[in-house]
């Protein structure tokens, strides 16, 4: 019996032939498409992010911690017989901080002066006490130093009272209220706190120099002048650091977000 072979016919394979060169246009097109939507998305990302920052905040990293603080010194002078407190010391109003030797009267000089010794048995000691509550930040007495009224014996600092002064370039304070929400962030304490605008100095910070700057000779260049801003700073009490620099950003628009 005869049989008739036929050979098989090969099935095509996409692999054996090249893409065509309209299908890889087509493939770069894609790719070109793709990278030019995402630098759109990003460029326009950024964009928005600097037109916010420029629109709607005002900042500044020209900003320092300042904290009121007290010097507390004693009424009487004296010897210094004890000091109860040190540095960091956190005190309550009323607290005593040192206490004075008051010298004795033990008679009167020629001239009629009275005659002030110590004599350790009816010297009279009268303690210092804390006016406010707060935190020690120096101690410039010693135990057995002679002091004078009023001399400076402890000097206190209250966190609660902290603020921050900060420094905004003219071109910018026209944008900034009284009562605007500002983020604070403080190198110092590596930590960022909510605050706001509680005064706007109606002075340049040049005008508080001991020689203000002024220019008779023609050959004047402008310089951009910073106005003072104070912040009322929302810290929960932690312990800052006065002097320390702080970056601050002020809401000038309605909302905060």
């Amino acid at each position: 019996m005869a049989q008739t072979l036929q050979r098989a016919r090969p099935t095509p394979n996409s692999a054996s032939h090249p893409p065509s060169r309209s299908h890889t246009g087509r493939m770069v097109l894609i790719v070109l498409g793709g990278l030019l939507v995402a630098a759109i998305v990003v460029g326009g990302y950024f964009g928005y992010q600097y037109l916010d920052s420029t629109t709607n905040y005002v900042s500044t990293n020209n900003a320092l911690v300042v904290d009121p603080a007290v010097t507390v010194g004693s009424l009487n002078a004296g010897r210094i017989a004890t000091l109860e407190v040190g540095i960091g010391a956190r005190v309550r109003q009323g607290d005593v901080l040192a206490r004075i030797q008051v010298p004795s009267v033990v008679g009167s000089l020629p001239n009629g002066t009275p005659n002030l010794q110590y004599t350790g048995a009816v010297d009279e000691f009268v303690d210092v006490h804390a006016p406010i509550d707060g935190v020690v930040i120096a101690v410039p007495g010693a135990p057995g130093q002679m002091v004078g009224q009023g001399q400076a014996l402890v000097t206190l600092m209250d966190p609660s009272r902290a603020w921050i002064t900060a420094n905004v370039d003219e071109n910018d304070v026209a944008r900034v209220r009284v009562g605007q929400q500002a983020q604070v962030y403080i190198p110092a304490v590596n930590a960022t706190f909510s605050g706001r605008v509680r005064t706007i100095t109606p002075a340049t910070a040049a005008s508080f120099l001991p020689t203000p700057y002024t220019n008779a000779t023609g050959d004047f260049t402008q310089v951009d002048q910073l106005v003072p801003v104070n912040i009322e700073l929302q810290s929960s009490g932690t312990i800052l650091y006065p002097g320390a620099s702080a970056v601050v950003t002020i809401k000038v628009s309605s909302s905060f977000p």
